[in-house]
């Protein structure tokens, strides 16, 4: 794993957006019924001619952050991974006992703790942003929550990144704080509740994941 001075290149899989094909349905999401991106190669490409000087070599997959905390973040994370195990990824997340045992043998940019009421973290963490997205030069950043997804989300629109987020399954009838903060900012914004749609426009209700 990486730690916040040091780090290592990552290297795991990723699909994101294929939930967005999933926008009208209801009830509990099979993850392994989520096709690997394909939806989403329009966008792919976008971010392609943008990130290039068009003499770039196309790229064969998807580059993608994975950005949760830890916790039930972390386990909503997985769960969606039918979805992205297709396509090359970088883990961020938190440090915690949880991290090193789910996420032993892949490879984790780990930020800074903990992130609620803490200017400091949160100042760390937009350094450690910068230079994973700078690095690691995804086409998707995916979020969970909570707080450790708004530097990434401002960052990642800095350099054209699109951005994907899910809500907690926790958030019944309002956003997290976190969510509020990166919904201007997400292209993709999916609860697990229904009536959170009646409320948030951009909101997208495709089941729960867990």
């Amino acid at each position: 794993m990486r730690g916040t001075s040091t780090r290592e290149a990552v290297d795991s899989s990723v699909a994101l957006d294929a939930l967005e094909r999933q926008s009208h349905t209801v009830g509990v999401v099979d993850a392994t019924e989520l096709a690997p991106l394909d939806l989403d190669r329009e966008a792919f490409e976008l971010a392609q001619r943008a990130g290039g000087d068009g003499n770039t070599k196309p790229e064969t997959a998807l580059r993608a952050l994975l950005v949760c905390s830890n916790g039930g973040h972390l386990v909503q994370m997985l769960s969606l991974e039918p979805s992205w195990r297709d396509c090359e990824t970088t883990w961020v997340t938190l440090p915690g006992a949880d991290v090193a045992y789910l996420l032993e043998g892949r490879d984790v940019v780990l930020g800074c703790g903990p992130t609620n009421r803490s200017l400091k973290n949160l100042i760390r963490n937009f350094r450690i942003a910068w230079r994973t997205v700078r690095d690691n030069r995804p086409h998707v950043i995916l979020s969970t929550g909570a707080a450790l997804a708004v530097p990434f989300f401002i960052v990642g629109r800095l350099h054209g990144t699109r951005c994907v987020y899910v809500e907690s399954f926790t958030r019944i009838k309002g956003l997290s704080i976190s969510g509020r903060m990166v919904y201007p900012l997400a292209h993709a914004f999916f609860v697990q509740w229904p009536s959170l749609t009646k409320r948030f426009r951009k909101a997208v209700h495709v089941g729960s994941v867990v």
